[in-house]
């Protein structure tokens, strides 16, 4: 009680900031924060969420300024073996941030030579690891597993192998209001379909009762309660009634409607997919948000809920996202139908200019215009204003190529897909785990704090298009939409990538 007695009178004295600190160790044992520290935290509210808890770093060089440095490295650096403790401490752990690294490398350099060998033993860079066969995969693997090793194979490493997850702050991950949007496109197009609803001034009423289910079946409602997330769920229950007025109009304009929703890959009338790794063959799990048909033909839309979602080739052949093509082809073998467009919906509030859709799908579709215009009657008019993408190549006259695809382009990325796939998978089994990640990864890394190569050896990819995949331009699908005869299977196009090499590099 007299520590809180104390507390409670030094706060009431600060006119400015109080900053209220605690040791984390002391007398050679670590410290643990008196009961305070958690009253107060959960007590003071900065935006709505309770104050964090943030460690000091008095080490920090970057923040004493060019002199306070310039002094503070003399203290630091000032014998060889002082140069090997702080290298060791900082450097290697990965404590040093980017910064820094200047510094640190300047005192590797005044260190003993046998120091040097020693931390040049420490920092070898790991490539594989060894584990008991079957330990990476078990019976079943997802696309997004192999597209996060694709990112960087020690990210993958950390989350999938070890199993470490991010601690949990209390604070809001930014999933809740995709899980409440996905729940209410998932339902409103379950009704439209059905035939539940067909009337627009229905919508309304039936969004609202989606979102209440949807907070229901999440377990969300203690959410509802916080004064931050509550606000920002209340809000998505209004942009969901936007989003389905909205998408129930694109609807009525395109002769493509909905035919599978939230399909499950080896159920829901797809049929399973399978990748071979070694002497093992691994089955992949995914879900698939919506699949719209017409006659024989059908595309393929993912669900983000966030304005800067794109699909691009590059990225599809560097491995970072193969997800919809590898659905594209799960749902291709299954219907027996043949894709025309594989698409992003992002699904964000904001304002737009007036001449553009506030919606717009992200990906790739079919060069044949009429199709197009199947997608979206508005396409046939005003193709920059209709959902459909719309790019012109570089002379302004003809499709972008890397947009607007012949019949066989579908087919022959979607195997590329599955072949860089089990590529992967390969390697994961093989234990590689080399830390690479793709430039500017580790910003967004759960991992980053514990990782002691952040922010080295980043990839910088290269560009790639479709002459990457080196498809011919020359096909395109005819007036009726009926496909082109498929001469290239893609054969060797995992292999013509070298993505593998490139994340070995």
């Amino acid at each position: 009680m007299t520590d809180m007695y104390a507390i409670c009178d030094v706060m009431k004295k600060p006119h400015g900031v109080l900053h209220v600190s605690y040791p984390e160790s002391g007398g050679g044992v670590s410290l643990r924060p008196s009961t305070i520290m958690k009253e107060l935290s959960d007590m003071l509210c900065e935006n709505g969420a309770p104050l964090e808890i943030k460690r000091i770093e008095f080490d920090r060089l970057t923040r004493l300024g060019a002199d306070g440095c310039a002094k503070r490295a003399a203290t630091l650096f000032a014998t060889e073996k002082s140069c090997y403790y702080e290298v060791l401490r900082n450097a290697v752990s990965g404590r040093a941030i980017l910064e820094e690294r200047i510094a640190y490398g300047s005192a590797y350099e005044c260190m003993a030579e046998n120091d040097k060998l020693r931390l040049d033993g420490v920092y070898d860079t790991p490539e594989r690891v060894a584990l008991p066969d079957g330990a990476y995969f078990k019976d079943t693997t997802s696309v997004s597993r192999l597209e996060t090793f694709f990112n960087c194979p020690y990210s993958h490493y950390f989350k999938y192998i070890l199993g470490l997850r991010k601690r949990k702050d209390g604070k809001q991950e930014g999933t809740e209001n995709g899980t409440v949007l996905h729940y209410i496109l998932e339902k409103f197009f379950s009704d439209v379909r059905d035939g539940v609803l067909t009337k627009a001034e229905d919508i309304r009423d039936k969004a609202y009762a989606y979102f209440d289910e949807a907070i229901r079946v999440n377990g969300f409602e203690v959410l509802l309660e916080k004064q931050d997330i509550g606000r920002l769920l209340r809000r998505v229950k209004e942009e969901g009634v936007r989003v389905c007025e909205d998408l129930y109009e694109i609807y009525q304009r395109s002769e493509f409607k909905p035919a599978l929703l939230e399909a499950k890959i080896g159920e829901d009338g797809i049929q399973p997919m399978t990748l071979k790794v070694g002497d093992r063959t691994v089955r992949l799990k995914g879900t698939i948000d919506r699949v719209d048909t017409c006659g024989d033909m059908f595309t393929i839309v993912d669900y983000k809920t966030y304005k800067s979602a794109d699909l691009t080739l590059k990225e599809l052949y560097y491995g970072q996202k193969i997800q919809l093509y590898i659905y594209m082809k799960a749902v291709e073998d299954s219907l027996k139908a043949k894709p025309v467009g594989v698409f992003y919906l992002p699904i964000f509030a904001g304002f737009m200019s007036d001449d553009t859709s506030r919606y717009k799908f992200k990906g790739q579709v079919t060069n044949n215009e009429s199709i197009m215009a199947q997608l979206d009657s508005v396409a046939a008019y005003a193709p920059r204003e209709s959902v459909v993408p719309y790019r012109l190549a570089r002379d302004r006259k003809t499709l972008n190529p890397d947009v607007h695809l012949p019949r066989h382009a579908f087919d022959l990325l979607g195997n590329y897909a599955v072949r860089l796939a089990e590529k992967g998978a390969d390697e994961i089994a093989n234990g590689y785990i080399k830390p690479s990640p793709v430039k500017d990864t580790c910003k967004n890394c759960n991992f980053a704090e514990i990782c002691a190569y952040r922010e080295c050896n980043e990839r910088k990819l290269g560009t790639a298009g479709m002459s990457s995949f080196d498809i011919s331009d020359k096909d395109s699908d005819g007036e009726n939409g009926k496909s082109e005869t498929n001469k290239n299977d893609g054969g060797g196009t995992a292999e013509k990538a070298n993505a593998n090499k490139e994340f070995k590099e």
